[in-house]
């Protein structure tokens, strides 16, 4: 087996693993017939872009959250990309008006 240098450790290269092409081609009707189970999704991550936690709009309002999830960057995110922000003015001009009914 061969062995090279890599960096100041030395390191092996796996051995080679042989297949026979035969034998899963007869093992095949067996695996159609009867698959591998499969495991239970909610046990690991996808590599699908999945937030960790959940991100709640009254969280972005009140300005819990770093860029970028920022209000600001949700903002300029309704502006450039679905170009109607429109509706982000009126509950942070709702927000407002509540507050300021509130106080008097």
């Amino acid at each position: 087996m061969a062995s090279f240098k890599f960096g100041s450790k030395r390191a092996r290269r796996p051995p080679a693993y042989e297949c026979s092409w035969l034998a899963s081609l007869r093992a095949l009707p067996r695996r159609i017939i009867s698959p591998p189970a499969v495991e239970d999704r909610r046990k690991h991550r996808s590599c699908k872009i999945v937030p960790i936690f959940r991100v709640a709009l009254d969280d972005i309002l009140d300005g819990k959250h770093l860029p970028p999830l920022s209000l600001k960057d949700f903002e300029e995110y309704l502006l450039f990309e679905e170009r109607s922000a429109e509706n982000l003015y009126f509950i942070l001009w709702l927000r407002e008006y509540v507050a300021a009914l509130a106080r008097n």
